[in-house]
């Protein structure tokens, strides 16, 4: 059988229906495809749907991965105080929500690669060892799991 990725117009479809407890997760991973392809107005007005699906439904995990997916679009939007924003609601709702830290792994790479950029553009001025401890908790978390990650940009974001 051969597995395809929901687009968005299937996903329109569904959505008139269907139960939409599991639709956000479709709008999130094709938000997630727009990102890389780097249509990020799209990926923006994605992920928007996936959040209000979210809201409407309560869904407990997508407060916790909707949250991520805007932070980086924002990073890549350049607005980095709502970046900065979605990610920190990221953590705070794995936190609330007694998530284990592995869950919160790629929300700390993704905050030291942010508060990189926000130094490097003299746009904020984030203390070096904040970003060095958040990469060095998403480096522990990489490691025990096996995960793959770019150990030589945790090395640049790590120096001085």
């Amino acid at each position: 059988m051969l597995l395809v990725p929901p687009t968005i117009e299937s996903l329109a479809i569904l959505e008139q229906g269907f139960s939409k407890f599991w639709l956000w997760q479709g709008y999130l991973a094709i938000a997630e495809v727009h990102l890389g392809l780097g249509e990020i107005e799209t990926a923006l007005d994605l992920c928007q749907k996936s959040l209000d699906i979210v809201i409407e439904t309560k869904s407990v995990l997508g407060q916790c991965q909707v949250p991520h997916l805007m932070g980086r679009i924002y990073h890549r939007m350049g607005q980095w105080d709502k970046a900065e924003d979605m990610l920190k609601d990221n953590l705070r709702s794995f936190e609330n929500m007694n998530m284990p830290p592995d869950e919160m792994a790629f929300t700390f790479w993704h905050l030291a690669i942010l508060y990189h950029d926000m130094n490097e553009a003299n746009f904020k001025n984030i203390p070096r060892a904040t970003i060095r401890e958040l990469i060095k908790r998403a480096e522990g978390i990489f490691e025990r799991l096996g995960v793959y990650y770019d150990k030589a940009l945790a090395q640049k974001l790590s120096e001085d």
